[in-house]
């Protein structure tokens, strides 16, 4: 064969060597393209198979075919199976690549590893110091040596910069302790996650956190999710399975930067494959609720939960529920502008006329100002409506959020270029974040199949059932912060029935048959809502009321009740009327079952400047005072219930929904 090769002319061996390199490309294309098909398993099946057999039959005849005109010198037949050979391997390539690109984009949705950083951190009037300036001062950092944000890179900027030298290393138990020491100048320089500001500026304390304190430096370090929030099976998703939605708040581009965030949206679906049901539960940010990787399962906001992680936000609601979470999708806040963008925006009926943040957190002139109507909204002005609460409930905050997800679907189904679809897909990849691996993903097209070749409405064959969470306000003392946050309690009832839609449609419990039904026709049929109704339940947990601008026996009756020592502290103070109690040793708020003081101190106004008293004149037609004392009471007592009334600033009552 040599021989013969040698033999040719210049021309013939130019021949071969092009054929040689198109049957080469076609072998490349032919490999892409089943490597690709096979990726995609569980999905056409059959369809996968007969493509794979077919490419791979080909080669061999395609091979047989080119040898036998090669050798038989039949130059015009060559080239035209050359130019057909040229022909498939291009759309072997073009089918291959964009199979490999939607698979990859499926794939970056479960991110095998995260971004970690930690930053030093002062108040802002040390802002002329450089790190390599620190000395004499005391660094607040976390104990926990497994948290690698609180503890093991802090360490990392410690030894690079030599700072345990000629500084105090003072360890806490928890990031809230640090911050007051720090704002309490107790405290020179503290560690936190980079994602700090966006963390804690929605507690009262620390609202202008972004302006007061300044970075000395930052570090990063990329390792491996935990353990236990990695996917725990590699099956279909033929069985009824459970989701977590959290949708976080980060300062970062990108899901994999946000592992501490606050859990700003959270609902739990559960959908079986077999019915074709789902569930939906929204759980308020603010529901108080044991946190399990806080110390002694303190209770707190739920919301606070995700400042460790998504771990910690799926135990702790494992925790209160009883239902195991299978998945979860965690979807970054900040990624709603670039994936609105992408599909060049979305057209919304916007219900509310309202001010917010941007995207960045940034009020002033960057603060994002809508009207009420329908318009058509850029990235940052979707964000915005998703996100804005201080002037509504979460119920609607939930139908917000809702309005712009219908939006964005909207804009999907125009979307007919190709390269506008990779696009969106690269989007969606890089701001969510999930468990379920990539298999599991690709196992919802046969539920889409089935919906699709039904022919029916979906809503006809899908059922989405809205579970409710009812509850009450309660102004709670946190030890953490010193002062009172807003929470929101929810009926042990209202829960016990939402637990129980979710474990039937999950075939965990058999639901009860009714056996009787009636209606009238003169009366509109309403659905009921599983979770929402009326629950008579007491308060879980009583707390101390507030005494200031009371008179001293109401603190007194109070102190007595419970067995506490009373103590009366007198002070000048002419700014309010003479008697009232103006401060309290027990805060305002805190939980009784948490009180552990013996006594109740409380401290009274006496106005012993009589120089200021001035006597009142009261005539027929007028009445006039020259000093007018106003009291400020921003609350109502009933006994130990505290109720928020209108001037309280604090969020608004909420229940939770959908």
């Amino acid at each position: 064969m040599i021989n013969n090769f040698l033999a040719m002319n210049k021309r013939s061996k130019a021949v071969l060597i092009l054929s040689i390199l198109l049957f080469g490309l076609y072998l490349y294309s032919a490999t892409i393209l089943i490597v690709n098909i096979l990726r995609f398993s569980g999905v056409e099946t059959a369809l996968r198979i007969f493509f794979v057999v077919l490419s791979v039959t080909f080669i061999p005849i395609f091979f047989f075919r080119f040898k036998n005109l090669i050798q038989k010198r039949q130059g015009k037949r060559l080239l035209i199976f050359l130019g057909l050979l040229l022909l498939i391997s291009f759309i072997n390539i073009f089918i291959g690549h964009n199979l490999g690109r939607i698979y990859n984009g499926l794939k970056g949705m479960n991110k095998e590893t995260v971004v970690y950083s930690s930053s030093l951190v002062s108040l802002i009037e040390n802002d002329d110091i450089t790190i390599g300036d620190i000395i004499d001062s005391t660094i607040g950092i976390l104990s926990d040596e497994n948290s690698i944000t609180g503890y093991q890179i802090p360490m990392e900027i410690v030894d690079e910069n030599n700072l345990e030298d000629n500084n105090e290393l003072v360890e806490y138990t928890d990031f809230i302790y640090m911050l007051n020491d720090l704002y309490s100048g107790d405290i020179d320089y503290i560690f936190l996650d980079s994602n700090y500001v966006m963390i804690y500026n929605g507690i009262e304390s620390f609202e202008n956190i972004a302006s007061e304190t300044f970075i000395l430096a930052t570090k990063t370090k990329e390792g491996e999710k935990s353990e236990e929030i990695k996917s725990s099976s590699s099956s279909d998703l033929t069985e009824p399975f459970t989701v977590l939605i959290m949708g976080v708040d980060s300062k970062y581009e990108g899901i994999e930067n946000a592992t501490a965030y606050n859990g700003d949206a959270l609902m739990l679906l559960t959908f079986n494959p077999r019915t074709l049901n789902a569930t939906i539960l929204s759980i308020p940010r603010d529901t108080y609720v044991p946190v399990t990787c806080f110390v002694g399962n303190y209770q707190n906001k739920i919301t606070h939960a995700a400042w460790q992680g998504e771990g910690c936000v799926i135990d702790t609601i494992e925790n209160f529920t009883g239902i195991t979470i299978d998945y979860y999708v965690k979807v970054n806040f900040k990624g709603v502008v670039d994936i609105v963008d992408t599909l060049g925006g979305i057209t919304v009926d916007v219900p509310i006329t309202f001010c917010e943040q941007n995207s960045d957190r940034k009020t002033g002139e960057n603060e994002i100002c809508l009207d009420a109507g329908v318009q058509e909204l850029d990235g940052e002005e979707a964000l915005a409506l998703a996100r804005h609460r201080k002037t509504i409930d979460d119920f609607q905050r939930g139908q917000n959020q809702q309005l712009v997800i219908k939006g964005m679907l909207a804009e999907v189904e125009k979307l007919r270029n190709v390269e506008d679809m990779y696009n969106l897909l690269d989007a969606v990849s890089d701001n969510i974040d999930t468990n379920l691996t990539t298999n599991q993903i690709l196992s919802f097209y046969n539920v889409l199949k089935d919906i699709v070749l039904s022919g029916a409405n979906t809503d006809d064959i899908m059922s989405l059932e809205r579970l409710y969470l009812s509850g009450y306000s309660r102004m709670i003392w946190d030890k953490w912060f010193e002062l009172r946050l807003y929470d929101f309690v929810y009926y042990d009832g209202s829960l016990e029935d939402v637990v129980e839609a979710m474990e039937i449609n999950l075939d965990i419990k058999t639901p009860t048959m009714i056996k009787e039904f009636s209606f009238s026709i003169n009366e509109p049929y309403e659905e009921v809502i599983v979770g929402q109704g009326e629950y008579k339940e007491t308060y879980k947990y009583p707390t101390t009321p507030g005494f200031v601008g009371e008179e001293i026996s109401v603190a007194e009756d109070w102190a007595n009740g419970r067995g506490l020592e009373f103590i009366i502290i007198e002070v000048d103070d002419n700014s309010v009327a003479d008697g009232l109690i103006i401060s309290q040793s027990i805060p305002w708020g805190k939980r009784l079952d948490e009180i552990t003081e013996d006594t109740l101190t409380v401290e009274v106004a006496r106005n012993y400047d009589e120089s200021i008293i001035v006597e009142e004149e009261v005539t027929e037609d007028e009445e006039t005072t020259d000093e007018e004392v106003v009291v400020d009471d921003t609350t109502e007592e009933t006994g130990d219930e505290e109720v928020p009334v209108d001037g309280a600033d604090e969020d608004p009552i909420t229940d939770g929904e959908v």
